[in-house]
């Protein structure tokens, strides 16, 4: 890949992640637009280490913490991360569950999924109590609408 491609291909990411920073502003002022490497993503069933920096939105609220990024397709997801506390006694995780696509683990060993497709959601509180993880979190897989993906993020949880 020469200069002008990856440059042009960073632009791409670079505008949505631009648009997702300016639609959190509304929400919380202080949100921050920053760019991460060493991600450890899950491919064909393994985790894999991206070395590509990529750009990711936070929110702090006070009940939750909110990093939207931008996938090497361009596409939007979302992961939150709450105190193991606020997420057992407020988080309806199977109400979630019904309407999106969701992982759950912990923010320290994330690499043990309290749930995922396939697993039994009654028992992914159990799996949080025996846990001991401080801090839980919720990743939503890349969509291609990040403008929902954003708004359900924010209001619903």
């Amino acid at each position: 890949m020469n200069w002008e491609n990856l440059n042009r291909y960073y632009e791409k990411i670079y505008k949505i992640a631009v648009d997702i920073w300016r639609d959190a502003l509304r929400y919380i002022p202080d949100a921050k637009l920053s760019w991460y490497n060493l991600h450890n993503v899950k491919r064909n069933g393994k985790f894999e280490v991206e070395f590509m920096p990529f750009p990711e939105v936070e929110l702090d609220f006070p009940e939750k913490h909110i990093d939207f990024g931008v996938s090497f397709m361009g596409e939007v997801w979302a992961e939150v991360t709450f105190d193991r506390e606020y997420a057992l006694e407020h988080i309806d995780f199977r109400n979630i569950a019904e309407n999106r696509e969701i992982e759950v683990y912990g923010a320290e060993n994330y690499t043990e999924d309290f749930y995922c497709e396939g697993m039994d959601i009654d028992a992914l509180k159990e799996k949080i109590k025996a846990s001991k993880e401080e801090k839980i979190a919720v990743y939503f897989p890349p969509t291609e609408d990040g403008k929902d993906l954003i708004e359900y993020v924010i209001k619903k949880l």
